[in-house]
């Protein structure tokens, strides 16, 4: 899409099935519907038309579900949760550091936590998740995310980047950020990418040359967005599972 963009296309999206290898949970589907799209802007703008577009299908549904959506909806920084939360800021802290950080307040599962990343997720996991369950049915973006999880977000700082995860009833409905626009930077990312894999014993990819090159030919600032349909719907629904919102095959609009 973002090649589609550098030919010329500002606005574009796409609405399709993807497909997630895991087990089929309350909350995971192995194939579900997804919405993507580009606009100019940064992160900020695209939380707006993000926020706009929760609220149209929300007014569509009914059922009290424009209620839910009404207002500001709520922005909270990563940091600020983890702060809050855990008491601890995990972004300056590297591996060990903050491994031991943890396991000075109690943690638990640590043994298993081979990286920094590791680490992070199971913070996350056991503080900030609850946190965001306990406000209930409102939507609350989180913005601000570790620079090392994010590999084609333009940075904010030096251990963040413009990205923003939209949460609601506790589930992450939709990811978007500010395009990282640099081919020089994209390039070394995908290097740093593909050293950490082979270290790991993956499989390594070559860089996309053409995508490199198109990355110069983008007008900035470029915003990208995508949206989990059912888990959205399944949050304006009230549904308990994301297979009542598959079977309900509901149409939008």
């Amino acid at each position: 899409m973002k090649k589609l963009v550098a030919l010329g296309h500002e606005r574009i999206f796409q609405i399709c099935k993807v497909f997630r290898v895991e087990e089929f949970e309350e909350h995971h589907a192995i194939e579900f519907t997804m919405l993507e799209w580009y606009m100019g802007g940064t992160y900020l703008e695209a939380m707006e038309e993000t926020t706009e577009l929760v609220r149209k299908v929300g007014g569509a549904l009914g059922a009290g579900s424009a209620d839910m959506v009404a207002g500001r909806l709520k922005v909270c920084e990563v940091k600020a949760l983890f702060l809050e939360t855990a008491g601890l800021d995990p972004f300056p802290l590297d591996r060990d550091a903050l491994f031991s950080a943890m396991e000075e307040r109690g943690f638990q599962g640590l043994a298993g936590c081979d990286t920094w990343a590791d680490l992070f997720f199971l913070c996350f996991v056991q503080k900030v998740e609850p946190r965001i369950r306990a406000l209930g049915g409102a939507p609350c973006f989180i913005k601000d995310w570790p620079a090392s999880l994010t590999a084609m977000a333009k940075r904010k700082d030096d251990h963040t980047v413009e990205r923003f995860e939209l949460y609601m009833n506790g589930l992450e409905i939709a990811n978007g950020y500010t395009e990282l626009l640099d081919a020089g930077e994209q390039r070394a990312r995908f290097s740093t990418d593909n050293a950490s894999r082979a270290q790991r014993g993956m499989r390594v990819f070559p860089p996309d040359e053409h995508f490199l090159d198109a990355l110069g030919c983008i007008r900035a600032p470029l915003a990208g967005v995508s949206v989990g349909i059912d888990r959205l719907l399944m949050a304006l629904l009230r549904k308990e599972r994301i297979g009542d919102v598959l079977q309900d095959r509901l149409t939008l609009g």
